[in-house]
This record gives C-alpha cells, sequence and structure tokens, in this order.
C-alpha cells in the first residue's frame, strides 16, 4: 500500500511540474506585445489650451521588454493641434530615447536601445505656432504598439521565480495530501466510496466548465473572459462540487466535527469575496467584471452556497440525533 501510494504521488509531481514548466517556457520566450490606445478632446480657448482630459501632458509606464524595442505609433487629430512623443528610460525622464512631434502620423521606430529597463511614455500637446487656432474642440486619438527585442531577463526571471514557487508548493501539496490519506486510518468503505464519487463529480465538472468555454469561444468566435478568470472559475466550482457532494455523503468526519467552525468561516469569506467584488469592480476602469471582481464574485456565490448547505447539514444532523435519543429514552 505504501508502495502504491509514493509510485501515485511521484507520478502526480512529475505531470503537474512538467506542466508548470512547459507553461513558464512558453511565457518566457513569448515575445511581448504590449498595446495603448486612447483619445483626447482637447480645448481651447484665447489661443491656448485649457482642458483636455489629462492637462497637457500625460505619462504611461512599460514594464521592462528586453534590450531592444520597437514602436509602431499611429497619431491621427487636428493639424492645429501638436502632439509631442518622447519615450524614456529613467524616471527622472532625461535624455528621451524616442522623441518626435507631429499632428499626424503612422510610423514603426527604429530598435531602440532600452537595456530591459522599464520605459516611460510622455506625450503632450501644444498648439501649432504656424496656424490660427480658434476657440474649441479638437479631438486627437493616439495608438501606441510595442514590440520587444532579445528577450526581457526581468519578465523571465519573474516567470522562473514563480514557476519554482508554484512547483515546491504543488510538491509539497501533493506530498502532504498522500501522506494524510495514507496515515489517517480513520475511515470505512462506504466513505472510501463517497470520496471516489465526490472526487468524480468535481472532475466531470471541471471537464464541462472548459468544454463549456471552449463551445462557446469556437460559437461567437471568442469569450469575455481571459485565461485567468477561466483558470479560477474552473477551480473554484469544481472544489465546491468536491465539498457539497462529499459533505452530503459524510466523506469525511472532519465536517461533522467542525462544522459549526466550517460553517462560520465560509459565511464570513464569502460576505468579504462579495464586498471585494463591488470593490474592486467599482474601482476598476475595466468596469463591475474585471479580472480580480469576476473572481471575487464567483468565489462568494460558491461559498455561500457551501455555508447554506452546512446549515441545512447541521441541522439535519440536530435532528436527527434528537430523535435518536428520544428513541433511546423511548
Amino acid at each position: 500500500m505504501r508502495g502504491k501510494t509514493i509510485i501515485t504521488t511521484v507520478v502526480s509531481i512529475v505531470f503537474a511540474v512538467a506542466v508548470i514548466i512547459m507553461i513558464g517556457i512558453v511565457t518566457a520566450k513569448k515575445t511581448t506585445n504590449p498595446h495603448l490606445s486612447y483619445g483626447n478632446t482637447v480645448k481651447v480657448e484665447n489661443g491656448q489650451i485649457v482642458d483636455d482630459g489629462y492637462g497637457t501632458t500625460n505619462m504611461d509606464y512599460f514594464n521592462p521588454i528586453g534590450e531592444k524595442c520597437i514602436y509602431t505609433i499611429n497619431i491621427s487629430g487636428d493639424p492645429q493641434i501638436i502632439s509631442t512623443v518622447k519615450v524614456f528610460t529613467d524616471v527622472t525622464l532625461t535624455d528621451p530615447v524616442l522623441e518626435f512631434e507631429c499632428s499626424n502620423i503612422t510610423m514603426t521606430s527604429e530598435e531602440l536601445d532600452v537595456n530591459d529597463q522599464g520605459m516611460y511614455l510622455v506625450v503632450s500637446r501644444r498648439l501649432n505656432d504656424s496656424m490660427e487656432v480658434k476657440d474649441g474642440e479638437y479631438y486627437v486619438n493616439y495608438s501606441f504598439e510595442l514590440e520587444g527585442k532579445g528577450g526581457s531577463e526581468f519578465n523571465n526571471g519573474l516567470v522562473f521565480i514563480t514557476v519554482g514557487v508554484i512547483g515546491a508548493f504543488v510538491t509539497f501539496l501533493l506530498i502532504f495530501l498522500n501522506h494524510s490519506m495514507n496515515s489517517n486510518k480513520d475511515y470505512d468503505e462506504r466513505q472510501l466510496r463517497m470520496r471516489g464519487i465526490a472526487g468524480l463529480n468535481a472532475m466531470i465538472t471541471a471537464a464541462c466548465i472548459l468544454m463549456g468555454f471552449g463551445m462557446v469561444d469556437i460559437t461567437i468566435g471568442g469569450i469575455p473572459f481571459s485565461v485567468y478568470q477561466v483558470a479560477m472559475i474552473t477551480v473554484i466550482v469544481s472544489i465546491t462540487v468536491f465539498t457539497l457532494v462529499s459533505d452530503i455523503n459524510d466523506a469525511y468526519f472532519g465536517f461533522k466535527q467542525k462544522r459549526i467552525a466550517f460553517t462560520i468561516i465560509s459565511g464570513v469569506v464569502a460576505v468579504i469575496q462579495f464586498v471585494s467584488f463591488l470593490f474592486n469592480g467599482l474601482l476598476s476602469s475595466e468596469g463591475l467584471f474585471e479580472n480580480l471582481a469576476t473572481v471575487n464574485l464567483v468565489l462568494a456565490v460558491c461559498l455561500a452556497v457551501i455555508f447554506i448547505e452546512m446549515m441545512i447539514k447541521g441541522i439535519s444532523e440536530k435532528r436527527a440525533a434528537l430523535r435518536e435519543a428520544e428513541d433511546e429514552e423511548s
């Protein structure tokens, strides 16, 4: 039995860590290609810019992207408004690696030496001195696409550290769980069967969720969820199904022995996650259902379902205990 447990643990660790390493390698080798676009409505009064939504200057930050990079830039607007674009690799905003002025342009820069440093993109606006600019509102649209060259030591290092930490955590978790299951003798055959049923239900749920996302993606040509959201939704819902099926069928004594604690924790965390959903969603520029907020909402709903099931199960157990006590007295 012990030999089979060791083999099971090793196989699980090998598969899990191999997938994690593969994802890390693909992520590290992928060329970063961030895209930024926005528009400004520039208001002119008495021969000067008084308001354009951002002030006369706005700055955006790009993470380190490699030793060299290329910018593809598109600026379209009224010729009476001149935009000045500067790219810096230091926070002091001195000695730009790229600088130009224009009102309308579509261009691709030459390779810029950025030495794997973060980049500050500074855009400012002024009036065209060669033209008489009348009072009014003028719209300018900006699009910046950044492509890294040579790989980023910063990003790659971050990926490798993340892969190492996740791999170590998964290894420890699998060893711990398999050891605990092997050493814990406080169960019977019926509980083993119920645990297997719970695990099968959780696996089927995960498969159905992933296939559902895939079918929607094929049908409508895209889904309004990020990879992070799809992964977290799948994990959270599957664990919820496992927990519910296990508790309903009394697969673990721990649920019954610590029911009050589990019920309180699930209820409190559900409320916290719902508040986080509102907080993250309302503050985010992406809207109420942005990445983190969506996960908060799914986790809140699943924990609320677990809370309700725990409450109902607890009441049912108390009634069963009372009936048993009454039967013994009679």
